[in-house]
Formats: structure tokens, sequence, C-alpha cells
């Protein structure tokens, strides 16, 4: 008797954990409510996990992603830290850039302010936003470093465009933190977006060179029938994944979204705004006789030349330990440097020049130049400067710019060579014997000294 009861309970609670089972399965599988009693879970986010988990589905194909997005509020904040990444492009040459970040955080609001010696290199920040209204939405981005905001058609991130950016030679001194007009590459065109639906967003923000103050980005949005640009806030704002749990180990995450800044080539198309075309390699010089009497002429010898009389004690490597005036540069281009055999010295030829001092000459002879032409002319932006400092006559800068000729409406690449002599009160001027030809041939000739030859040699 009691080994037939034994028998009984024992087949009676199989049948009970089979259907335990069976239940289990068909609720997750088929998303239907059964556990939602349980407060605290969400069972549509256990069920897609666990659906993707058992049948191995591939992340980056779901395209709304509601699985993820329902975590929090916030986006995801990816930070690159202590790697000398100073531009876009470094950071996309990263090897491990965008899949290893240094630091993994959650942001609530698009706004980022770093202290002046902060190690931070960039921040990647990516999710989705949920708009309220449905209409045309306008996003504008403001940094002090390189910054660019790319936006999909969807929750999908492989359709996402690049719709406004920022590089710091392409604006003026006076944009702040809630500037948007200056340049108009950093406002995007108008883009129609439902309300209540997810678009994924990711902003890249790469902090670069900061002589003043602090680093700041701050991407804002203009809603339908609103007048200004405000700071998305969390409400808006979803998260791509939840890596808080990854954040506490720096790890290589495959299943992160490729950033598209990096293969803009193929990219940055859609909603790309009509300032975002322009190629300064194709724009044709501005000849020095159209801007010659912004400044007037003065003579130009620099004291640093060295005067034939001491060329007899003039030895080996004098020329590169005593006699090369290194140019200071803007924007710098990070370059490693020439590193001796021995590497125990390396060799820069140029040097950073402070952005304030590059704007401060540009803006004062973009002055001359709109005094001497009646306004005639009009900054776009700012290729590059560079100055070779004379400590006792002043200082010699090359200006290389983008400027808009009013009464053509082209754009012309401005290079000229200006002088600043020291002293006060002393007008800036065009150096004698500095204006140089802009379409005259160049070759190089490269020589290889230390090529090895191989004779052939007629033995077995």
């Amino acid at each position: 008797m009691k080994i037939q009861s034994l028998k009984l309970i024992l087949a009676v609670g199989s049948f009970l954990l089979v259907m335990i089972v069976i239940v289990t399965d068909v609720c997750l599988l088929t998303r239907y409510g059964c556990f939602a009693v349980v407060r605290g879970i969400n069972i549509r986010d256990i069920s897609s996990t666990f659906k993707r988990r058992l049948f191995q589905e591939p992340f980056d194909l779901f395209e709304n992603h509601e699985n993820i997005g329902s975590f929090s509020s916030g986006l995801n904040q990816h930070v690159w830290d202590k790697n000398c990444l100073k531009t876009i492009e470094s950071l996309c040459n990263f090897p491990i850039f965008p899949k290893a970040p240094d630091k993994r955080q959650a942001i609530h609001r698009t706004e980022i302010t770093e202290q002046k010696y902060s190690t931070t290199d960039a921040h990647r920040i990516f999710g989705f936003i949920e708009p309220h209204f449905t209409g045309d939405h306008q996003f504008a981005v403001a940094s002090n470093g390189y910054a660019e905001v790319w936006l999909s058609e969807s929750a999908n991130w492989r359709s996402v465009k690049e719709i406004a950016c920022l590089k710091p030679f392409e604006r003026s001194t006076t944009v702040s933190g809630r500037t948007f007009s200056i340049p108009r590459k950093q406002i995007s065109s108008k883009i129609y977006l439902k309300a209540k639906s997810r678009y994924y967003i990711e902003i890249l923000y790469v902090l670069g060179i900061q002589s003043k103050g602090e680093y700041f980005l701050r991407v804002s949005w203009k809603q339908p029938q609103e007048s200004n640009f405000v700071v998305i806030e969390s409400d808006s704002l979803f998260p791509f994944t939840n890596d808080s749990e990854a954040g506490k180990h720096k790890m290589y995450d495959d299943e992160l979204p490729s950033a598209k800044s990096c293969f803009k080539e193929g990219a940055n198309q859609g909603y790309k705004n009509k300032h975002m075309s322009m190629n300064p390699v194709r724009i044709p010089f501005l000849e020095h006789t159209a801007v010659s009497k912004a400044l007037p002429s003065c003579e130009y010898r620099p004291s640093y030349l060295i005067d034939a009389a001491t060329l007899k004690s003039f030895r080996k490597y004098h020329g590169v330990f005593r006699h090369v005036k290194r140019a200071h540069t803007f924007p710098f281009p990070f370059a490693e440097g020439i590193e001796s055999v021995s590497g125990q010295q390396r060799y820069f030829t140029q040097f950073p020049l402070e952005e304030e001092e590059a704007w401060l000459v540009v803006e004062q002879y973009m002055d001359s130049l709109k005094k001497s032409y009646f306004e005639r002319y009009r900054l776009h932006s700012i290729t590059r400067v560079e100055k070779k400092e004379d400590q006792e006559k002043g200082a010699r800068y090359f200006i290389e710019a983008i400027v808009k000729d009013l009464v053509s409406g082209k754009k012309y690449n401005l290079a000229e060579y200006v002088f600043q002599p020291k002293g006060n009160n002393l007008p800036m001027c065009y150096p004698q014997g500095m204006q140089w030809n802009k379409t005259a041939d160049v070759y190089l000739l490269a020589k290889y000294p230390h090529v090895l030859y191989a004779k052939p040699s007629n033995k077995v």
C-alpha cells in the first residue's frame, strides 16, 4: 500500500512539473502576462530577451529595441579617457573604438561640461529620442570642441544620418553654450518626426584643445510651434542598451552599434543640410591683387636669419639645434613627430597656436579687408593659421581661410602672409617679398640613403 501511494505521489508530482514547464514556455514565447502579478517585472522585456537568447537572433537586427528602451530614461554615455584623441578622425582611427569604452554611464540631458584640465578625450552618446509632438523638428549643437549629431529615420541605427556638426576652427570666439547661429552647419534642416515614435540618435563629442575655460557640449532641439532651442530632457530620451553592469568592467562589446561617423563616405547623406557639402580643396584661390589694398606694405627681414659673417662657426647639426625657427599652427595637426634612432629625443616641426590668438589675427585682418573693400568679403571659416615669431621685430602669420565674395556670391580660398610689428599701435602689414604664386608647380625629390643593394652572385 505504501509503495502504491509513493508511486501515485511521484506520478502526480511529475505531471505538475511538466505542466509548470509547459505553461512557463507558453507565457514567455507568446508574451502572455501570466506573471504580471509580480511587481517590478516587465514581462515583455523577459519574453523578448528569452526569445533572442533561445533562437540566437542578432541583436542589431531589432528595429524598435522595445526591450532595451524601456529599462529607464536617458541615453548611453560612453567615455574615452587618457588616449590622446584630439579629433573625431583620431577617435575613429583608435582600434577599439567604439566597442570598448573606458567608462559606461547614463546621461539624462544632452549637455556636458568638462573642466579645463580634464583627462577625458571623447564622449559617445547614443540611444533613442521620443518626440512629444508630431511635426518639423530642428536640432542644433554648440561646443568648443569637435561635435557631430546623427539621427535615424527610425529606431534602426543602421539608417542614421549626420544632421549637424561643429569644428573649433569653423566657429567664432563669440560662440557660447547657448549660441546656435555661427556657423550654419551647427543647425540641422527641418526634420519631420512623429509623436511617441522612437528615433535612434547619436552624438560624438571630442574635447580637442581648449586653452581657456571649461569644455562644453550642448545639443538642443526646436519642437513644432516653438521658437527657441532647448536642451533635450530625460523624458524624451531612452537608452539603446542597459550596460550598467558592463560599466563596471572595461570590455570589448561587439553588440554595440558601429559609429557611422567613421564611414562618412557612405553615410553622410539624407538629412545633410546644404552647408555641409563644401569641399575647401575645390575652392579657387583668391589672388593677392584682389586684396592688396587691405594692408600697407612693409619691409621684412627677420632678425633670426643667419648673417654671413657668422657662418665660419657653423657646425654640423647647428641648423637643427640653433637656427630652426619652428612654426605654431592652429588647428594643430597632432603629428607624433620624428623620433631619433636612439629614441632619446623627438623632433617637432610645429607647435600648437592658441585658438584665441588665431581668431584675433584673422578678425583683425578681416576688419581691414572690410574697410578697404566696403565689406565685399565675409569670413566663412578658418582653414589654418601659422605663426613664426621674431622676438625682436614681431610675428609673421600665414592665414588660410574660406571667404565669400558678396558681389559674385562665390567662395574663395584666401591665403596671405601678414606681419604684426612689435610695439604699441603699430598696424598690421603685408611683408614685402612674401606674396607667393598660388598656382606654381611644386616638385618633391625623395632620396633613400639607407637602401641596401645586393649584388647577384654567380656562385651556386
